[in-house]
C-alpha cells in the first residue's frame, strides 16, 4: 500500500548509516503487548558499544491491512504478509504456547523455526518463565524486607509436586491437542476448574503449620483425586499405545513429568498456584513478624513492617533472574550472544 514501510534489517540498516559509523545500530524487538517489553527487555544487554534497542508492541506495526491488534497471531499475520521482516536488525521474541512441547510450527507459524531472528519462551509463555522457582525464596524475602522463612517449605518441591499432581490429565490433554481432538478443550477446562476450585482454596485456607512442615497431603490429595477422574473418564484405551509413546516424548523432551507446569497456559498456572501460594508465603512472614514485635511492643516497627513491603505480584513481575529457568536460558542465552 501507498505510504507504507516495510520493517525489515535492510531499511534499519540503511536509517542507521545516514548517521555515519561511529553512531550505533537501531534493533527493534517486536514483541506481542505491553507486559511481554518489560520481560524481553531483561534480556537484551542494558547497555551495548554496537546496538541501540528499542521494544515495540505488534500493535504499533503499521500493516497493508490497515489494523492494529496485540498478540502472537497478530505478529504472526504481520510476517507473513511480509509487514514485517525479522533479520538481524529487526528481531521478534513471542510465547510458544503448546507449539514448542508438541513440535507444531505449521501455518501461520513456520516463520518461527526458519528465521534466526525470531526467538520464543520455549515454556507455554512468560507467566511460565517468571514462575520457575528457582531462586524464589529470595525473591519473597526481598518483597518483605525479612530473612525469616516457613520452615521446611520449599518452592521448587511444591511445583514439583504440582507437576506431578497434574500431570496425567495435562499430558492427556495435550495429546488429544496433537491429534486435532475435540476432547482437548474438555479434560483442560476441567483441570483448570479443579486446580482452581480445590488447589487455590487450599492455599487461601493454609496455616502456618502446613507451610512449616510443608504438608503434601493437605495441598495435593483432593486435587489428585479429581485428575485422577478427569483422566480416566476421558481416556480412550484404543489409543493407550500412541499415548503412552506420546507421554514418553514429551517427558524425554521437557525432563521429566515434574516439568509439567511449564506447559500449562501461562496465566493460569501463575494466577491459580504461583502467585496464590507466594501470597500465603508472604502473609505468613508478615504475620509472625507482628506478632514477634507486638510482643516486644515495637509499634513503629509494626508499622514499617508493612509500609516497606511490596505486593508480591510486583515482585515477581520485576524477577531479573530469568537464566534460572531450565528451558528458557538457552533463549536467553542465545540473545545475549549475538548482541552482547
Amino acid at each position: 500500500m501507498k505510504g507504507k514501510i516495510t520493517l525489515s534489517s535492510e531499511y534499519m540498516e540503511q536509517f542507521s548509516n545516514l548517521y555515519g559509523e561511529k553512531y550505533k545500530q537501531d534493533v527493534v524487538v517486536w514483541v506481542e503487548a505491553d507486559l511481554d517489553i518489560r520481560f524481553w527487555k531483561t534480556i537484551f544487554p542494558q547497555s551495548s558499544s554496537k546496538y541501540n534497542f528499542s521494544f515495540r508492541r505488534s500493535y504499533d506495526c503499521s500493516s497493508q491491512d490497515d489494523k492494529n491488534a496485540n498478540g502472537c497471531s497478530r505478529i504472526a499475520k504481520l510476517v507473513n504478509s511480509g509487514d514485517l521482516q525479522p533479520g538481524p536488525l529487526v528481531l521478534i521474541c513471542i510465547d510458544s504456547d503448546y507449539r514448542y512441547i508438541l513440535e507444531d510450527y505449521s501455518y501461520p507459524y513456520g516463520f518461527i523455526k526458519e528465521n534466526d531472528y525470531v526467538f520464543e519462551t520455549k515454556v507455554c509463555s512468560r507467566e511460565n518463565v517468571i514462575s520457575h522457582p528457582k531462586g524464589f525464596k529470595e525473591t519473597v524475602q526481598r518483597a518483605t524486607s525479612l530473612t525469616s522463612w516457613p520452615g521446611d517449605f520449599d518452592f521448587e518441591i511444591f511445583m514439583k509436586d504440582f507437576s506431578k499432581c497434574i500431570y496425567p490429565a495435562h499430558s492427556l490433554a495435550l495429546f488429544f491437542l496433537k491429534k486435532g481432538m475435540k476432547e482437548w478443550s474438555g479434560v483442560n477446562d476441567e483441570l483448570l476448574i479443579s486446580i482452581k476450585d480445590t488447589l487455590t482454596k487450599k492455599i487461601d485456607y493454609a496455616k502456618k503449620p502446613e507451610l512449616d512442615k510443608y504438608n503434601k497431603n493437605y495441598f495435593f490429595n483432593d486435587l489428585n483425586g479429581l485428575v485422577t477422574e478427569i483422566s480416566a473418564r476421558y481416556f480412550n484405551q484404543d489409543l493407550h499405545n500412541e499415548y503412552q509413546e506420546f507421554c514418553e516424548k514429551i517427558k524425554c523432551k521437557i525432563g521429566g513429568e515434574e516439568q509439567i507446569f511449564y506447559f500449562i497456559r501461562g496465566h493460569d498456572v501463575y494466577d491459580f498456584v504461583f502467585e496464590k501460594i507466594s501470597q500465603k508465603v508472604q502473609e505468613t512472614l508478615l504475620q509472625e513478624e507482628k506478632e514477634r514485635r507486638r510482643l516486644l511492643n515495637d509499634k513503629d516497627g509494626i508499622k514499617n513492617l508493612f509500609s516497606s513491603s511490596i505486593d508480591i505480584r510486583t515482585a515477581i513481575e520485576l524477577r531479573t533472574d530469568y537464566f534460572q529457568c531450565q528451558h528458557f536460558s538457552p533463549t536467553a542465552l542465545t540473545i545475549r550472544q549475538k548482541y552482547g
